[in-house]
C-alpha cells in the first residue's frame, strides 16, 4: 500500500508541476493580451485625436468638444473635453506636464486608476492646434470585465487542477494495488507456504517485470 500511495503521490506532484508551468504559461498570455488591448486603445486615442483636430481646425474648438460630448453617449469607453485647466492632479505625477511632452507627437498618455475598487485605465489625448497644446481628451474605461474575465480563467485552471490530481491519486492507487500490491501478496503467502512445507503451494506470477523476477 506504501508502494501505492508513493506513486500516486508521484503523479500528484507531476501533474502540480505541468499544471504550474501552464499556469505561468496562460499569465503570459495574459499579459501579453493587455498589452495587445494597451496598443488598441493608443490606436484609437490617436484616431480620436486626428478627428478631433480636423474638427476643431474647420469649425473650431466648440465644434469639436460639442462632437466629443455626442460621441460620448455613443462610444462603449467615456470621453470628455477638458480644457487645460480641468487636467486632473494625479499623485505622484505631473500629467499636464507628460501631456505638453508628448503633444508634438500626439502621442496620448496612459494612466491606471483605482477608484472604489474598480480598476480604471485613462487615456489624456492632446489636441494642438498650431503647435500649441490646446485642449486634452480623457478617455477612460473599467478594466472590471478583463479583471473578471482572468479570474474565472484562473478559478477554472485550478479546478481542472485538482480534478486532475484527485484522478491521478486514484489511478495510481488502482494501479499500485493491481500491479504491486496483490502480486506482493501472492509471494508472501509463497513464502509462507514455502517455510511450512507447503511447497505445491508455491505458483510463480506470470508478472515479467521486477516484482515477476523477485518472484521467481
Amino acid at each position: 500500500m506504501r508502494l501505492a500511495l508513493k506513486l500516486g503521490m508521484s503523479l500528484a506532484a507531476t501533474t502540480v508541476l505541468v499544471l504550474a508551468v501552464a499556469t505561468v504559461a496562460d499569465r503570459r498570455h495574459r499579459e501579453e493580451l493587455m498589452m495587445l488591448d494597451i496598443d488598441n486603445d493608443i490606436r484609437a486615442a490617436r484616431a480620436i485625436r486626428v478627428l478631433a483636430t480636423a474638427v476643431a481646425e474647420r469649425g473650431g474648438i466648440e465644434v469639436a468638444r460639442h462632437m466629443i460630448q455626442v460621441g460620448d453617449t455613443k462610444l462603449p469607453r467615456n470621453i470628455r473635453w477638458l480644457a487645460l485647466d480641468e487636467i486632473p492632479t494625479i499623485p505622484g505625477r505631473d500629467l499636464r506636464r507628460e501631456i505638453e511632452e508628448s503633444a508634438p507627437a500626439g502621442d496620448p498618455v496612459p494612466v491606471l486608476q483605482r477608484k472604489e475598487g474598480d480598476e480604471l485605465r485613462y487615456m489624456y489625448i492632446p489636441i494642438s492646434l498650431h503647435g500649441q497644446l490646446s485642449a486634452v481628451i480623457e478617455a477612460s474605461e473599467s478594466l472590471a470585465p478583463r479583471v473578471a474575465y482572468h479570474r474565472r480563467a484562473q478559478m477554472q485552471t485550478a479546478a481542472v487542477g485538482l480534478v486532475v490530481v484527485l484522478l491521478s491519486a486514484t489511478i495510481a492507487g488502482m494501479l499500485g494495488r493491481r500491479m504491486v500490491r496483490q502480486p506482493l501478496d501472492r509471494i508472501i503467502e509463497g513464502v509462507r507456504a514455502f517455510g511450512e512445507g507447503r511447497y505445491g503451494e508455491v505458483r510463480a506470477l506470470p508478472q515479467r517485470d521486477e516484482i515477476g523476477q523477485l518472484a521467481s
